[in-house]
């Protein structure tokens, strides 16, 4: 007759005088050396993370990414897709405009003005009721 037993997380079995230990749940222990790596790891991403955040801005333009430098250091998000922005943006950012613009990179403030000018075209034709 085989006889079940549950206790330390551990389930006993014993059948024909002999027992089995058969453990429940492992547990595993984590060395201190390698919490301590952890930490470091985390404190490395955290400072290369703020160092990039204030003191670059990664662009997202029509074709790709772009990292261009910020002209002064400043905290705040440095993600900017500006795929979509208007003239009203740019003017309400004009440390991305001038930082685009000091990196040599023009090119992509203006495709976004001709993207824009073109979309004002095309909803003035089609108030008039032209078709393209």
């Amino acid at each position: 007759m085989a006889e079940f037993l549950l206790a330390n997380n551990c389930m006993m079995l014993r059948a024909n005088g002999q027992a089995a230990r058969l453990p429940l749940l492992q547990t595993w222990t984590v060395s201190s050396m390698s919490r301590i790596s952890a930490f470091v790891l985390g404190v490395l991403v955290g400072a290369v993370g703020l160092y990039v955040s204030e003191n670059y801005y990664i662009v997202r333009g029509q074709e790709s990414f772009h990292v261009v430098r910020k002209v002064a250091p400043r905290l705040d998000i440095p993600y900017r897709d500006i795929r979509s922005y208007t003239m009203e943006d740019w003017q309400k950012e004009p440390a991305v405009a001038l930082a685009i613009i000091q990196s040599g990179k023009q090119e992509l403030i203006v495709d976004s003005g001709v993207e824009q000018l073109e979309r004002q075209v095309q909803n003035w034709l089609q108030s008039l009721g032209v078709q393209q």
